[in-house]
């Protein structure tokens, strides 16, 4: 049961970082000030901003 627990939790935070870089490329940022901000890959970031 832990390992699931500790499992949703770490999609929670990864959900939240995508959702935080969303609203940053919303605003407007660079996609290498979010990727420093957020801390996902350049590639998802870029993907995050054509959708």
């Amino acid at each position: 049961m832990n390992g699931a627990k500790a499992e949703g939790i770490a999609q929670g935070a990864i959900r939240e970082k995508r959702e935080t870089a969303r609203k940053l490329l919303a605003l407007g940022h660079e996609v290498d000030f979010v990727v420093k901000l957020t801390e996902p890959s350049e590639q998802e970031v870029q993907n995050l901003q054509k959708n």
